[in-house]
């Protein structure tokens, strides 16, 4: 809570018509009709009325919630030779120098504030290559064979015969080889930065 400076609050029924100030004589548990009197009454009566209850309103209010710029006291003590007693009120108020305006109430607490404040960088790269080879080999052999016979046959008796044959070998060896070499690279880069400001003011 903070302090509140409406004048209803601390004087119960406090209004005011534009011209005059309405408070009723009931608002001051000290003063009665007759003591109020605009003939009859006691300006003493209403002097300690009115200022026993600001102080009774004060007194009452929780300390962090009182006014930093309006403060109060009291002191009592008892005459008992005289049958009295005596009360003291001090009251402490700070105005502006030359317009004599009460100066406006300030927090009574340090104010507090936070900054966060973050940045992030993340970056990466990555590179693939992927090879791929094949080799083959293949080897064939062919053979051809050819043989004839040739005879022949007359009056003289005679023979004659003759083969012939031919071999054909051969072998082929062949070497294939492929090879596919691809690279690719990605590179990805984020930055995040943020920034965050929290102030706290406590007013009484």
């Amino acid at each position: 809570m903070a302090f509140d400076k409406t004048p209803s609050n601390w004087i119960a029924s406090w209004a005011v018509d534009g011209t005059d100030i309405v408070v009723p004589i009931a608002s001051f548990p000290e003063l009665t009709a007759d003591e109020a009197n605009g003939t009859t009454g006691d300006i003493r009566d209403i002097v300690f009325a009115i200022v026993e209850k600001l102080w009774s309103e004060y007194n009452a209010t929780a300390t962090a919630d009182r006014p930093v710029k309006w403060t109060m006291t009291k002191m009592a003590s008892v005459d008992c030779a005289r049958n009295v007693m005596l009360s003291r009120y001090m009251f402490t108020i700070e105005t502006e120098i030359g317009t004599q305006g009460v100066t406006e109430e300030t927090s009574s607490s340090p104010t507090a504030t936070s900054t966060s404040t973050g940045s992030a960088t993340s970056t990466g790269t990555s590179t693939s290559t992927p090879t791929s080879t094949s080799t083959g080999s293949s080897t064939g052999t062919s053979t051809s064979s050819s043989s004839a016979t040739i005879t022949t046959s007359g009056t003289k008796s005679g023979s004659a015969s003759a083969t012939a044959s031919a071999s054909r070998t051969g072998t082929s060896t062949g070497t294939r080889s492929s090879t596919a070499t691809g690279t690719s690279t990605r590179t990805s880069t984020s930055t995040g930065s943020g920034s965050s400001t929290a102030t706290a003011t406590a007013t009484v």
